[in-house]
């Protein structure tokens, strides 16, 4: 499952391509589902560790001492854990 919308290029004319981009945004249309999209993405972006520089092996949530009780962002969503 991917956090980003996949957008298929199969069309040959820009207004095709217009459609396509249109067509990902079209689940976007509710503010409510924008908002859940965006509280999800910022969950996992502070769940996970930076992989290079000087914060490498740590993730945000670590650096703010913050201790949410497990490394998984979909445990804590209420997912088994993997």
């Amino acid at each position: 499952m991917s956090l980003y919308p996949t957008f298929r290029c199969t069309s040959t004319s820009a207004p095709e391509n217009r459609g396509t981009f249109l067509q990902a945004r079209q689940a976007f249309r509710n503010p409510e589902t924008a908002q859940a999209y965006l509280n999800l993405l910022v969950l996992w972006h502070n769940m996970r560790s930076f992989q290079r520089g000087k914060r490498a092996g740590h993730s945000p949530f670590q650096w703010a001492n913050i201790t949410p009780g497990t490394d998984d962002w979909l445990t804590l969503l209420g997912y088994p854990a993997a």
